[in-house]
């Protein structure tokens, strides 16, 4: 197989890319961003973070049948936010799946405060509070309800 230059998580050969029919689709763009990411050089991208893409999915192909396509209002999300773009660590997320999955997150007994709330009945707005701002212990914050 000839090699395939990239340029910011675009093919430079066009027609190579047209070829698996996927070119254009949302797919695409994820796959193509997720290497722009990956490339391009600033403090917000992956780049300067150390993360990478697996040789495997520097191919479009390989990435698709081991990713599937993309499903609606999703896009593709590391499992494990230091781990790098690979099948065993990338899935397909929602937005509320991708804000649960981020390194700033505090874990409560492995819960985020968004899941707390949902699950306590109780505003996430609440919850920071007694743990931020009163200092209460993790058991009172879950303990006392609204």
């Amino acid at each position: 197989m000839n090699a395939v230059k990239y340029k910011y998580g675009q093919l430079t050969n066009k027609n190579m890319a047209k070829q698996h029919g996927y070119y254009g689709t949302k797919t695409y763009k994820s796959w193509s961003e997720m290497l722009y990411r990956c490339r391009k050089v600033g403090k917000k991208y992956w780049h300067d973070k150390g993360v990478t893409v697996c040789d495997s999915w520097l191919d479009f192909r390989n990435f698709i049948k081991d990713m599937g396509e993309k499903p609606p209002k999703t896009s593709i999300d590391r499992i494990n936010n230091n781990g790098n773009y690979c099948k065993e660590n990338c899935r397909w997320a929602t937005q509320k799946m991708q804000c649960r999955n981020k390194n700033n997150n505090t874990l409560i007994k492995g819960k985020t405060l968004s899941e707390w709330s949902e699950i306590l009945g109780i505003k996430r707005s609440t919850l920071a509070q007694r743990y931020y701002v009163y200092g209460w212990s993790v058991d009172r914050v879950l303990s006392i309800l609204k």
